[in-house]
């Protein structure tokens, strides 16, 4: 027996079989490399979508408002722009897409007899300013008081041209006859909890409660904040608790409401502030007033 002499048949190295193993193995190489290439790139691109898109208005108010608390707003406030518990305010949202700041040319406000209000939309908005935006991971806000008085009854449109030349425009018909506010005005008020506060009774939880406008049906929306100065009630990230009527899938959430119960945790020897708003609306597009009752106050000790 030759000794170079394979016992078993031999297949050269270059068979068909070989081959076609081989090519099939750099085929599904190749396949993979680019499958990761492609998913790597649409990654990035969807990041650079989001960034640039040019999003239409997610949801908007077009409202009167009353502020109860306008003189101790001025005087923690002295440069804000308000000048009277009498205002209205326009604001628009941008969720989930929000658009990059730098691509919109302006947000304005029209209405009847040639009324036109700018948004700031380079601005953090604040309680001075009363014009700016308002971003979190969630949701990008634009939002502008005017200050001057409530608006007139009729149509009203807010209008976002972006850079590029895209536009959208949102628009209500506003009415401007509020009864409930007459009837607020009347309404002997009463807030619990305030002014200082025993731990041992509210550690397994607090209620905060207030009178509701008997007689009328309308909306209450409550939110609890640790006080800071400067600190901002429209800024979700700032809120310990947010009772939030507007974007509950329940119709007549909200409705009537004279209460809500906290059950976490409060520090001692903190200062605590929370408010009430009351609407005749749970639909931000549909509110026609807003009455922000007066800010409360307590400390746990």
């Amino acid at each position: 027996m030759d000794w170079n002499d394979s016992p078993d048949p031999y297949e050269p190295f270059y068979s068909k079989k070989r081959v076609i193993y081989i090519l099939l193995s750099i085929l599904v190489f190749v396949v993979t490399a680019i499958v990761v290439n492609n998913l790597a790139k649409s990654k990035g691109n969807n990041k650079e979508v989001v960034l640039n898109t040019v999003p239409d208005i997610s949801k908007f108010v077009i409202t009167n408002a009353y502020l109860e608390s306008y003189e101790d707003f001025k005087k923690e406030y002295p440069a804000t722009r308000i000048n009277k518990p009498e205002h209205a305010k326009f604001l628009v949202m941008f969720y989930p897409a929000q658009p990059r700041i730098e691509d919109i040319e302006y947000i304005k406000a029209i209405g009847p007899d040639n009324y036109k209000i700018d948004f700031k939309i380079n601005q953090k908005y604040n309680r001075e300013n009363l014009n700016g935006y308002i971003s979190n991971a969630y949701v990008l806000w634009f939002m502008v008081w005017d200050t001057r008085d409530f608006i007139k009854q009729g149509n009203y449109t807010i209008i976002i041209k972006y850079k590029d030349g895209t536009m959208y425009r949102k628009s209500r018909y506003v009415n401007s006859k509020h009864d409930f506010l007459t009837k607020y005005k009347e309404l002997k008020k009463k807030f619990i909890p305030k002014g200082n506060i025993a731990f041992n009774k509210i550690k397994n939880g607090i209620s905060f409660k207030w009178k509701t406008i008997p007689d009328m049906h309308l909306y209450y929306c409550f939110r609890l904040a640790q006080y800071k100065p400067g600190m901002n009630f429209a800024d979700s990230k700032q809120l310990i608790l947010f009772d939030n009527i507007f974007f509950e899938k329940q119709p007549e959430y909200g409705l009537n409401k004279s209460s809500v119960n906290f059950e976490g945790l409060l520090d001692k020897n903190v200062k605590y502030t929370w408010f009430v708003e009351i609407t005749d609306s749970n639909r931000l597009s549909e509110v026609d007033l807003v009455i922000y009752q007066k800010f409360q106050y307590f400390s746990v000790k």
